[in-house]
Order: structure tokens, then sequence, then C-alpha cells
């Protein structure tokens, strides 16, 4: 099992690879008032770290999408 801050507890870590980008590119926006929109989120990795580093502005906003249909 992979673990992130929080104690979250993930089966895989698809997110590492893009870790470096979201370093330079997000965080500088840290604090600002934001909505992020993600589509795909399986277990919810990058997700988590978006709301635990970015979004952290009271008025931000994290919105996520996955049809992926967990009960087959």
């Amino acid at each position: 099992m992979i673990r992130a801050r929080n104690n979250y507890q993930f089966s895989k870590n698809w997110t590492a690879r893009g870790v470096r980008n979201w370093e330079e590119h997000l965080l500088p926006l840290a604090g600002t008032p934001l909505t992020y929109l993600e589509i795909g989120v399986f277990e919810g990795r990058s997700g988590c770290w978006m709301l635990d580093r970015v979004l952290t502005h009271p008025n931000s906003r994290y919105i996520g999408i996955d049809c992926w249909d967990y009960a087959k």
C-alpha cells in the first residue's frame, strides 16, 4: 500500500511522474481562490495532492469526475 499525506491510502502511484511539473507550475497558485476540475480520478491521489498543497484558499473548489464502474 502506498501512503501519502494525511494517511491517505492508495494502491497505485500513477501521479508521481507529474509531481515535478505540478510543483513548478501549480504550487505558485497555492493560497489563491481556484476551481480545479479533474476528469478521470481513479483513487483520487492527484486530487488529494492538489487539496493538500494548492487548493488551500477557503474559496477553492475541487471537482473530480470519474465514470469508472468499480462494481465490475
